[in-house]
């Protein structure tokens, strides 16, 4: 104990204030901050003789999980892009100012079956062949707060929301938060398309050559369907062996390159060394703070800045919280901030003018805070705190 606190958490923290600063510096060192993190936990926890083979034993189908579904989702959003859906949303974007509104309300309702990192990476293409290249950041910015958004109540949308998902927490609980993200996609929508016209209006250009591949169209439902079916069936918890067999099945038809994947690779490692290492940490002086609305607004908060997996993670070894509740804290929340998740640190890879958006990400989406706060609070109006207790 170091002034009341095991020392774990304080290696924790520094792997935590490392990546916050890696990010915040793109020091692009993300990873290896977190394995080094591990090491050390691990280090410490043998020097006072912790049950390894007891603690694997809870928590290798968890790691597994992550192991083949982020891939396996990263491969599937890749066929989305090229099924030609894509080009088939340009062709019914209205010119005028509900354009932009339209394309952001449906890039939060693309990232309910797709990972919302795909779900922004999309929108974000779209977005740039419709505005020639000149998106407004307050518009950059509403693109991740809608994919995050629409992922944060869907077991497939979101990591933070599949982890709560194979740990036992059902479609039928989570979909609560569906108050929340609705209302925040409204209002970042809204205010967005607003900057975004009065900046640069639409100027359609689509590819009338471009055809639908049905084969990879197909393969989405039916990828999806594998993880839902693996993860209910018999109590197995196992969705990403549904999307493993389920891509064994579509890959010969609609082919695969290693490049599809390339990156989701360091980040599924990335996220496993970070699991891995919340999971090493004693909860018994946290516990002593019984979960509630108030602690998981302040976690949304906390992911602007912190990854929100291993927050999610500690939230889910602590037990006992409305997991709705917690799906739309850390889902959202994050989108305060560029580098608060995941979409928005994937995001900026698609704009030459990376440190301009970085610089105004703030000031120009000054109502992506105003919509988690408006998104919690309607939550709290609607649905009363139900506390769920993991098996």
């Amino acid at each position: 104990m170091l002034l009341g606190f095991p020392f774990e958490f304080y290696l924790f923290g520094m792997t935590i204030l490392g990546i916050a600063i890696s990010s915040w510096k793109e020091l692009s060192r993300d990873f290896e901050i977190a394995l080094l993190g591990l090491i050390l936990l691990i280090s410490y926890k043998f020097s006072v003789n912790f049950n390894f083979g007891h603690h694997i034993g809870n928590e290798w189908k968890s790691l597994i999980n992550l192991l083949l579904i982020i891939p396996g989702f990263t491969l599937m959003a890749k066929y989305f892009e090229l099924s030609g859906l894509p080009n088939l949303i340009l062709r019914f974007l209205p010119l005028n100012k509900s354009g932009p509104f339209i394309l952001l309300v449906v890039i939060g309702f693309l990232s309910i079956f797709l990972d919302n990192i795909a779900a922004a990476l999309i929108g974000a293409t779209i977005a740039k062949k419709i505005f020639q290249n000149k998106v407004h950041t307050g518009f950059i910015a509403a693109i991740v707060a809608c994919s995050n958004a629409g992922g944060a109540f869907s077991v497939i949308g979101d990591t933070t929301t599949t982890m709560i998902w194979f740990h036992g927490v059902g479609q039928p609980h989570l979909i609560r938060a569906f108050i929340g993200s609705t209302t925040s996609i409204l209002i970042c929508s809204y205010f967005a398309s607003k900057q975004q016209f009065n900046f640069y209006p639409i100027q359609k250009n689509i590819d009338d050559n471009a055809k639908l591949d049905c084969i990879k169209i197909f393969s989405i439902p039916f990828i999806i369907a594998g993880a839902i079916f693996t993860n209910i069936f018999h109590d197995w918890q196992f969705p990403g062996l549904g999307v493993l067999l389920t891509l064994i099945i579509f890959i010969p038809l609609v082919g695969f390159k290693y490049e599809y994947i390339k990156h989701s690779i360091k980040k599924t490692l990335f996220l496993i060394s970070l699991v891995s290492a919340a999971s090493l940490l004693p909860l018994d002086e946290i516990q002593k703070f019984p979960p509630s609305q108030s602690w998981t607004f302040v976690i949304g908060v906390l992911s602007a800045i912190f990854d929100n997996i291993p927050l999610t993670k500690l939230a889910i070894d602590i037990n006992g919280f409305d997991f709705a509740y917690l799906a739309f804290a850390v889902g959202f929340g994050g989108s305060i901030m560029w580098f608060g998740s995941s979409a928005g640190v994937a995001i900026l890879g698609e704009f030459s003018n990376a440190e301009e958006i970085k610089r105004g990400w703030l000031k120009n989406s000054w109502f992506i805070p105003l919509a988690y706060v408006l998104g919690f609070i309607a939550m709290c109006l609607v649905f009363n705190w139900t506390s769920f207790t993991l098996k």
